[in-house]
């Protein structure tokens, strides 16, 4: 029998890299995460810290950093990767390290891209100094017209590219945090709306469709009203009421405790892809973290 083709990809958080300026209230010393890296402390007796990356310290916003590690993933089987994508106060946020980085490889024909939006609130957990006692400092909430203008540029700037990954000819587009989606946009309706709206953009731009994607945390629930903590929608109803095209999931600790034996770890995996196997009837893509 022979074996079928499939694409694995990889998540980037493209936090490494002290090209964007707004990094340095986190990280001040101008290295984005690699600073909370460098100073990480054994957490328990026994605990293998500190660890050192094999490549040091690299810029990962410097294309000649991103063709090494290009090489290194395909060289292994992962052929694309999914970039955490933030848009925080009216602009993107951490775009270096895939327009500087990844864009600008001579290598980057060999693999393909695609994007999650992380409209996550930002709190100062980042900041390692202060993260004990966490604020809220920018919200991945937007409006209608934030919604619009952000789909429309990433359309342009990002869904034309040849390195863009597309199932089926329609550009993949995941969403990270369903409920703040529906909590910006006013509701379930408005979201279906806005997201529909998405879609026949995305097809006047010479696509035959968008392939949206969700990203799972657990048993995902919504507010339906979109402004308070009311009446809460079951996610079967919500993700494909809204027209999702694919669900997946972004890290097993959204949904089960990471602090015990890996093959622990599994079990519940297995309950939780047997649990979204049964409910849905959109495709869900499986996820593994890294033990």
């Amino acid at each position: 029998m022979a074996l079928k083709k499939y694409d694995v990809a990889a998540y980037i958080w493209p936090s490494y890299t002290g090209d964007e300026p707004r990094t340095k209230m986190f990280w001040p010393e101008g290295m984005g995460e690699w600073q909370t890296v460098r100073s990480a402390g054994a957490k328990f007796p026994g605990h293998m810290w500190p660890r050192k990356p094999l490549w040091g310290y690299q810029n990962e916003a410097d294309p000649y950093v991103m063709q090494m590690q290009i090489e290194a993933a395909t060289d292994h089987g992962v052929n694309v990767f999914i970039y955490d994508w933030y848009w925080y106060d009216n602009r993107p946020f951490l775009e270096q390290c895939l327009n500087n980085g990844f864009l600008k490889a001579k290598n980057r024909d060999k693999m393909k891209f695609y994007l999650m939006w992380a409209n996550h609130d930002v709190t100062s957990l980042w900041d390692k100094r202060i993260s004990s006692h966490p604020n809220m400092i920018w919200t991945g909430r937007v409006d209608r017209n934030q919604f619009e203008y952000i789909c429309k540029r990433n359309i342009e700037k990002y869904f034309k590219s040849e390195q863009y990954y597309k199932i089926n000819g329609e550009p993949v587009f995941m969403i990270y945090d369903l409920s703040n989606l529906v909590e910006g946009l006013g509701g379930q309706k408005e979201t279906a709306d806005a997201l529909n709206w998405f879609k026949n953009e995305v097809i006047k731009a010479g696509f035959p469709g968008l392939h949206l994607q969700l990203c799972m945390w657990g048993r995902q629930f919504v507010d339906r009203s979109g402004t308070d903590g009311g009446v809460k929608l079951i996610d079967k109803d919500a993700i494909q009421g809204m027209g999702f095209s694919s669900i997946t999931h972004y890290q097993f600790v959204h949904y089960t405790d990471m602090n015990r034996d890996y093959r622990d770890i599994l079990k519940d995996v297995k309950k939780e892809w047997e649990y979204i196997e049964s409910t849905y009837d959109i495709p869900y893509y499986p996820h593994e973290s890294v033990g």
